[in-house]
C-alpha cells in the first residue's frame, strides 16, 4: 500500500526559519554595518584610536601634575634655604637661645654649648605696646626688671655675675623700633669684655656668694 500524504510534514519543510537570536551562522557573511553580535569588550579600530588618545592625554596630564609638584617642592626648598641663610637679628632669638656675633642685626643662633657672645634669658613685653613711646622712667623700669630676672635665671645677683666676668645687657627698643611694632625688651647676659664663651649661665651662680 502506498504511503499516505502528510500535509503537516510537508508544511514543516516549507515554513520560514525561526527568527535569529542575534547569532549568525559561521558561513553567513556579516551584514554591512552590523555590530550587535560583537564579543563583549570588542573595540572597533575607531574606538581603539579614541582610547589611545585618552591614555596619551592622561599620561601627559600626569606628567604635568608631577612637574608642578616638583617645581613647588624646589621653590619651597629654595625659600627655606634663603630664610635660613638670611641675617638674624636679636628679634629672631627666642628665650633660652644663644647667639654668636656682636652686631645685634647680624647674628647667628647657636647651641649654648658652642661658643657664643650672648644668651637671651628673658623677653619682657611692653606694658602698653599700643601706646606712645615710653619715657625714660618706663624704660628704666624694664631694665630693672631684667636685673630681677637675671637673679632668678643665674641663681645669684647681678653683682655676683659681674664678679664672675659676666654682665647684664638689657636691650630696650628705640623709638623707630617702637613705631615699627618692636616693643619688647630683651634681657641678655654675656661676657663683660665682649668675648665669646661656652655653656649656659642658667643656675651657674647658684651657691656663689
Amino acid at each position: 500500500p502506498g504511503t499516505a500524504h502528510d500535509p503537516t510534514f510537508d508544511a514543516a519543510h516549507h515554513e520560514a526559519p525561526a527568527p535569529s537570536l542575534g547569532y549568525r551562522q559561521a558561513s553567513a557573511p556579516p551584514p554591512p554595518g552590523a555590530s550587535n553580535d560583537l564579543p563583549p569588550g570588542y573595540l572597533t579600530p575607531e574606538e581603539k584610536a579614541r582610547e589611545r588618545k585618552k591614555q596619551r592625554r592622561r599620561r601627559r596630564l600626569g606628567m604635568v601634575v608631577l612637574a608642578l609638584i616638583l617645581l613647588v617642592a624646589a621653590l619651597a626648598t629654595i625659600a627655606n634655604q634663603r630664610k635660613k641663610n638670611a641675617p638674624k637679628s636679636l628679634a629672631d632669638v627666642e628665650e633660652g637661645e644663644c647667639y654668636l656675633g656682636d652686631d645685634l642685626n647680624d647674628l647667628e643662633i647657636v647651641d649654648c654649648r658652642a661658643e657664643h657672645h650672648g644668651e637671651l634669658f628673658k623677653i619682657l613685653p611692653a606694658a602698653d605696646p599700643d601706646g606712645p613711646f615710653p619715657d625714660d622712667a618706663a624704660m628704666q623700669l624694664q631694665r630693672d626688671t631684667c636685673t630681677v630676672e637675671l637673679t632668678a635665671f643665674f641663681g645669684a645677683g647681678a653683682d655676683v655675675a659681674l664678679r664672675a666676668g659676666f654682665e647684664l645687657f638689657p636691650i630696650t627698643p628705640s623709638e623707630a623700633q617702637w613705631e615699627d611694632g618692636h616693643t619688647d625688651t630683651y634681657c641678655v647676659v654675656g661676657k663683660a669684655d665682649g668675648s665669646a664663651y661656652k655653656g649656659s649661665l642658667k643656675n651657674a651662680g647658684a651657691g656663689a656668694g
